[in-house]
């Protein structure tokens, strides 16, 4: 069974962060609905990096607004 990006990042924001599930659609804003901060955003990239094998810049992660935006970021990354 192949494990999908949104999948991945979904159980990183779960397990990880401990964001409740029903939070997490495309347009939730990282920052002001999910209520990232620099520490979240540490956590996320090395927790994509483990799962994902992906390395992502601090100013690309940065550049997402939302959590569809960084769905996108790691399928191109992944696409690279």
């Amino acid at each position: 069974m192949t494990v999908t990006v949104e999948q991945t990042l979904h159980d990183i924001l779960v397990d990880d962060l401990e964001l409740s599930p029903e939070e997490l659609h495309p347009d939730a804003d990282l920052v002001a609905d999910l209520g990232f901060d620099s520490l979240s955003f540490a956590t996320g990239v090395a927790e994509i990096r483990d799962r994902l094998g992906v390395t992502l810049t601090k100013d690309a992660v940065f550049s997402c607004r939302t959590l569809g935006d960084l769905q996108r970021l790691v399928s191109g990354a992944l696409a690279a």
